[in-house]
């Protein structure tokens, strides 16, 4: 890099551009990779207590890419917390086990 740069800025400005460009393959292999194509069950441990349920996950998203499987998975806590307020809202309070209403 020292000999193909002709000053500070120069060598700033090139490093920039290859770090966008790596960066911007990375984002497109996202969007085009598989999560079958990771392989995922190489990493469970088929004697682990929730092996079967974490090959299920990794099954259902399969053919989705790896960039919509992330973010389906990653929205799933928001998806159980907004049912359960929904559900909340319109559950009797005499439904839940509460000790000091008893």
């Amino acid at each position: 890099m020292l000999d193909n740069t002709t000053s500070v800025e120069d060598a700033k400005l090139f490093i920039q551009v290859v770090s966008q460009a790596i960066n911007q393959e990375f984002v497109n292999r996202l969007r085009t990779t598989k999560l079958s194509d990771l392989e995922m069950s190489k990493f469970i441990n088929p004697e682990a207590e929730h092996a079967e349920r974490y090959s299920k996950l990794f099954d259902m998203f399969s053919d989705e890419s790896i960039k919509d499987a992330l973010e389906m998975i990653d929205g799933f806590p928001n998806m159980i917390e907004k049912s359960l307020r929904n559900e909340f809202k319109e559950r009797d309070l005499k439904s839940l086990n509460i000790e000091l209403l008893q």
